[in-house]
């Protein structure tokens, strides 16, 4: 083994072995065929539903060992909608995502377990308003695929719940609830 080739491949292992990944494929979540919708309760009586049309992010993901994959998600929080342009406004306002100071909300998964066949747990931090937290999402992994041009492709679904208040949110609680519960569903490219 060459020199050079030698300390890539140390570096490379130094590497996966302090931060607790294993080198995977690498892909780019399709926003296209990614959602992340949510409810809300609404005067303590229904939820209010509503969707963020911006999202993008990535997955390393081990196919071998779906268990080491690790995934990352940015949503827009200006993409916010509720279906009531008005109210839209107000929740890119300071009183809830303050996204003129906040522009993204930023997942990163630090640990995923399998729990059966498709269902995994998924932790990670979560950033909001400024501030990280973590938080555990359930999941269930959909399987690989080939997309129309035989690119391979991979999907999953996790649903987080997660309190506002926890994140500065205060506005309008408890009217407006506080435990806000997020559907994530992602279809993600093979990065080329």
């Amino acid at each position: 083994m060459k020199r050079s080739h030698f300390f890539k491949a140390t570096l490379l292992a130094l590497l996966a072995s302090t931060s607790g990944l294993v080198a995977g494929e690498k892909f780019k979540i399709e926003s296209v065929f990614s959602s992340v919708l949510f409810k809300v309760r609404h005067m303590q009586t229904a939820n209010a539903w509503g969707r963020f049309n911006k999202i993008d992010g990535s997955l390393d993901y081990d196919a071998a060992d779906p268990t080491k994959s690790v995934l990352e998600i940015t949503i827009d929080p200006t993409s916010i909608d509720t279906n009531s342009k008005k109210r839209d406004q107000h929740l890119v306002g300071p009183d809830f995502f303050n996204a003129k100071e906040f522009n993204k909300i930023i997942f990163k998964s630090t640990s995923i377990k399998k729990v059966s066949d498709e269902a995994y747990e998924l932790t990670g931090k979560l950033t909001m308003l400024g501030v990280t937290k973590t938080i555990t999402a359930s999941g269930e992994f959909y399987g690989e695929g080939k997309s129309p041009k035989g690119d391979k492709i991979v999907g999953a679904e996790a649903t987080f719940k997660v309190k506002r208040t926890d994140f500065g949110m205060n506005y309008g609680a408890p009217n407006i609830g506080d435990e806000v519960t997020l559907i994530v569903s992602i279809e993600a490219l093979e990065a080329k």
